[in-house]
């Protein structure tokens, strides 16, 4: 099974995590994930660059591949996740032990990938006109040098087990709409 950070701050992801149902964009022009909705909500012109960049080399040369604009980024396992915990030190960290949560797919043949996320952590290093690194982080090689921090892209529908997660997006349903109990 999955895990995955769900940012219950925002309505949207609430929403699906106290429905206890993720569901993801159709594939079909026009449809954003929360994630991206979220990153452009951020006002971080650099990252949302940089995420265009990827998809870009994506679909030129791994079409097959998932897109990150169009999915949600899972762990494998919870030891995985847990060392995610230590990313972002440059204070843009979002994941927050509160708010992992276990998923599951509803199809039997679930749609996912695997890519090393040092390759995003470590871009602002590399050659910014270089679009190597990104075909690397596509191809799904590990990252030179580090011990790999494996990101898994899902796509599909997944249902969230988290019972006190799903309690705490209600309590911040209620508290945005203005909600008294």
């Amino acid at each position: 099974m999955p895990f995955a950070y769900l940012d219950i701050e925002n309505p949207i992801c609430a929403w699906a995590t106290y429905r206890g149902k993720l569901a993801l964009p159709p594939n079909d022009s026009g449809f954003v994930s929360v994630w991206l909705t979220g990153l452009v909500r951020s006002g971080d012109s650099a990252r949302y660059q940089r995420e265009v960049a990827l998809e870009i080399v994506r679909s030129a040369k791994f079409p097959q591949n998932i897109s990150r604009l169009r999915c949600i980024f899972c762990f494998e396992t919870k030891n995985l996740a847990l060392k995610a915990l230590a990313w972002g030190g440059d204070g843009r960290n979002h994941f927050q032990q509160d708010s992992l949560a276990e998923l599951s797919f509803e199809e039997p043949i679930p749609a996912f990938q695997r890519f090393d996320a040092n390759w995003i952590s470590h871009s602002d290093g590399l050659n910014k006109s270089e679009t190597s690194w990104m075909e690397s982080y596509w191809a799904g090689d590990p990252f030179p040098g580090a011990n790999p921090h494996w990101e898994t892209l899902c796509v599909g529908n997944l249902t969230v087990h988290d019972v006190e997660i799903r309690r705490r997006a209600y309590e911040n349903l209620r508290a945005f709409c203005g909600c008294r109990p």
